[in-house]
């Protein structure tokens, strides 16, 4: 009898097959195929002492393993040894890479990475973020969509520049911009299924209360076989709601059913349509709610060809998808058969990005992808691909299903809306369908464009910088803050040349290969760059301290910016710091 219910051999041998794929073993499902000299060690042991006990010749020796076919002698291919009953339907045994991979999966907590994240102005790393936000993200750091991702950490709000695969860190910018809150992207605890409905019952009861619904035109009378209706004992005294509590809540459902005529509860699922994004108000719990936005989400992609955005929360769903209309929306719920629900995100969701951070963690488990490797530098959507419709794939699946979806509270949900036991219908958008994710309240301290320039001007300022004559080479260091303060920083110290190039301290080396070279492309560089100091002085050093910006970028800086506009020229600096981050990958 199977270990695990269910288990079957052709469950075992697809795990196999993708393990000797990977060299973390080696198989046969058909040992009669396998020459005695191929089988494991301990099988060839215990075949030798059964040859012995009955009396029968054995070879004494055999070719080591890693021996090419060809190379094997004729005489050994036509030895017939018996293979010991008991390993007569398939064996498996260790290969190259077992132990390699056992001692760096002793521990049962996923093997993750973790990606420094550094703030393009001062150069400092201000914190990290795990292998899940990464993976989520393209390499330019914008969202499934192509908006820049825009994040919470240390404090303040960031967007993000640049996520090049070939580093192990994100570049971030300050965020100044006020027209919106970040998206939380964190992981909070998931809202039951039964705690949002109450949430829905309770409106109801409020709403009954005012007076602006009645309760005997807003029941149903189908059968709910599925227990998805908040209890019909539930009386707004139940919970601890202080008056002032229940006039906000009651104020708040009152100006609701004023402007939308319709009020989302457990029995009533409402959709509004806003101007970027369409509302499904359904209280029905975080994992439910995810699994119906993210079927709704996949058929509103087959429409219009591009994928969207998902925003959830326990009581209701914002998609952003162009094309599609709230009466789409309910078409899809009314005619999506619950079983085929399980299906349809098979198939649709390994197409989306979020699958991939979860497609990385079960690849290390599988020996797919080696410990210490950076998942972005692989093709993850063609490994994915690849496994598709392996037991590879169903663990990734059945690990996002159990942990973010319920698939089966979904179903029910899908059922019940079949049978009327929960109405869909579209209304006007309403209070109640406002996230509270974009109230103003969590609007986190932003940079303002002055604190960004200060902490830009701290770090130019503080640079370690040289200079390298043109005519015999010698070496000038100093700090950037200090450079008016030389009275003779404008000539070389050693033969009074006025042609001095600028770099800083940590680019010596190849500042003085740059001013030795016979190349003509390499002279003219530096000319350009010793005049640009000479005629600009300090401004034009702090132009070549930044990041990315040579001759060509610091000149046209130059020639934007008057002398002495301080701010203009840290504007134009900061600029060109985070065009040069975006694109530096595409670069030699």
């Amino acid at each position: 009898a199977p270990q695990f219910a269910g288990w079957t051999r052709e469950n075992t041998v697809e795990i196999l097959a993708v393990l000797a794929d990977n060299w973390l073993l080696k198989y046969a499902e058909k040992p009669g195929e396998v020459p005695w000299y191929r089988w494991p060690a301990a099988i060839y042991e215990e075949a030798k002492l059964m040859s012995e006990n009955k009396a029968i010749i054995f070879p004494e020796n055999r070719p080591l393993f890693k021996t090419p076919e060809e190379e094997i002698d004729i005489k050994l291919k036509t030895i017939e040894v018996k293979l010991p009953e008991r390993y007569s339907n398939g064996w498996f045994s260790v290969s190259g890479r077992t132990r390699d991979w056992v001692s760096k999966h002793l521990s049962m907590i996923p093997d993750k990475q973790s990606y420094r994240v550094r703030d393009s102005v001062t150069r400092r790393t201000i914190g990290s973020v795990d292998e899940a936000f990464v993976l989520s993200l393209n390499d330019s750091g914008e969202d499934e969509d192509g908006a820049v991702r825009r994040f919470v950490i240390a404090g303040r709000t960031w967007m993000i520049i640049d996520a090049d695969p070939e580093k192990s860190e994100l570049l971030v910018v300050p965020a100044s911009d006020q027209a919106k809150a970040p998206q939380w992207v964190g992981e909070l605890p998931p809202v039951p299924a039964e705690v949002a409905r109450e949430i829905g019952k309770l409106r109801e009861l409020i709403a009954q209360d005012l007076g602006v619904i009645d309760l005997d035109n807003q029941s149903n009378y189908a059968i709910d076989r599925h227990n998805l209706l908040a209890s019909e004992k539930l009386r707004i005294s139940d919970y601890p709601i202080n008056e002032h509590g229940l006039g906000m809540l009651s104020e708040e459902i009152g100006d609701h059913m004023e402007k939308s005529g319709s009020l989302p509860t457990d029995s009533r699922i409402t959709i509004e349509e806003r101007n970027d994004a369409i509302i499904i108000n359904s209280c029905h719990g975080s994992k439910i709610n995810e699994t119906i936005g993210h079927l709704l989400l996949a058929l509103a992609s087959t429409k219009s060809g591009n994928w969207g955005r998902l925003i959830i929360e326990s009581t209701r769903i914002g998609i952003q998808a162009s094309g599609i209309t709230p009466e789409d929306l309910i078409g899809w719920l009314n005619d999506t058969p619950p079983d085929a629900l399980e299906g349809i995100l098979s198939v649709t969701l390994p197409n989306s990005r979020q699958l991939r951070w979860r497609f990385a963690e079960v690849g290390k488990s599988f020996g797919i992808i080696r410990h210490g490797v950076d998942p972005r530098r692989i093709n993850l959507q063609a490994l994915i691909r690849k496994y598709r419709g392996t037991v590879v794939l169903q663990e990734v699946l059945d690990k996002l299903f159990f942990e973010k979806m319920d698939i089966q509270g979904a179903a029910d949900l899908l059922s019940a809306i079949r049978s009327g036991v929960i109405v869909v219908e579209v209304a006007a958008a309403g209070p109640i369908g406002l996230s509270r994710r974009s109230s103003k309240d969590l609007l986190l301290p932003n940079w303002d464009n002055a604190a960004v320039r200060e902490r830009l001007k701290l770090r130019l300022e503080n640079e370690r910088a040289v200079l390298c004559c043109l005519k015999c080479n010698s070496v000038r260091r100093f700090r950037v803050a200090r450079y008016n303060e030389i009275s003779d920083i404008k000539t070389c110290v050693k033969c009074g040349g006025k042609m001095l190039a600028c770099t800083r301290e940590g680019l010596l080396p190849m500042l003085k290969d740059w001013v030795a070279s016979e190349e003509d492309s390499d002279r003219i560089r530096m000319i350009k760059n010793a005049e640009m100091v000479q005629n600009r002085g300090q401004e034009a050093i702090l132009c070549l301290m930044g990041r990315g910006i040579g001759e060509a970028t610091a000149q046209r800086i130059l020639r934007k910016v008057p002398r002495n506009n301080r701010e203009g020229l840290y504007r134009a600096i900061h600029l060109a710091e985070i065009e040069y981050a975006r694109t530096r990958r595409f670069w030699g």
